[in-house]
């Protein structure tokens, strides 16, 4: 059944890896609990972001980890891009438990759950693990505990193996994750969160600002651009 607390040293776990910090995270947690790192299996998507970069942070985080990482394609996701601008003005949306951002991106959790389902079964693995997490809340519907439930639910329903999925970080802020990390010892210099490509963070983005505040919460500078200085 869903869980935010560690279960039980596994044989065998299915992490969704995009690269970033948070599912970094989640991934040292599950290599923590794993009773071999040769069980260890990371699931990709390339959804249509405006970079590659995560992917590749994707591929360096499971070598870390001595892993296997499984690449998709959910192309067909870039056509429904969610909330855009008109004429230069920010479309919003309001929903029961508040403002929709437009780095929202529709269904995309659903997708990826759906094909992380088919593999937990094709494999034989009955754990996913995944880097939610509460300060996603306010706008991203697909990060709450009731979506993860349920998605649990039809999973199982769906595929009759037995499915749980694992969100450790569900109920931490941003720096507490990254103080979680700090003591796994994860390679944060491996991880991009910034909306943007290129060589280095740009700063500006909120992945960036809620990333950099992060780390000045605990009195430390994030490492990624320690290295990009």
């Amino acid at each position: 059944m869903f869980t935010t607390t560690s279960p039980a040293r596994q044989q065998a776990f299915l992490v969704l890896c995009s690269g970033g910090l948070d599912s970094a995270v989640a991934l040292a947690l599950a290599a923590r609990n794993l009773r071999s790192l040769n069980h260890l299996t990371t699931l990709a998507f390339d959804y249509g972001q405006k970079h590659i970069k995560e992917l590749l942070c994707a591929r360096q985080l499971t070598d870390h980890y001595h892993g296997r990482l499984i690449l998709h394609s959910l192309a067909a996701l870039a056509d429904y891009p969610g909330l855009q601008k008109t004429d230069s003005v920010e479309m919003e949306k309001e929903v029961s438990w508040g403002l929709m951002p437009r780095t929202w991106k529709p269904a995309r959790n659903i997708a990826m759950l759906s094909i992380a389902a088919a593999a937990l079964w094709t494999y034989g693995i009955n754990i996913v693990v995944g880097g939610w997490h509460q300060e996603d809340y306010p706008g991203y519907p697909d990060c709450r505990e009731e979506f993860l439930e349920d998605m649990e639910f039809a999973m199982n329903s769906g595929t009759g193996h037995p499915i749980c999925i694992w969100a450790p970080l569900l109920d931490m802020t941003k720096s507490e994750i990254v103080k979680l990390g700090f003591e796994l010892g994860v390679p944060f210099e491996k991880t991009w969160s910034c909306y943007m490509g290129g060589d280095k963070p740009c700063h500006i983005c909120d992945a960036c600002t809620r990333r950099e505040l992060a780390f000045k919460a605990l009195g430390t500078t994030d490492p990624l651009c320690k290295s990009n200085t």
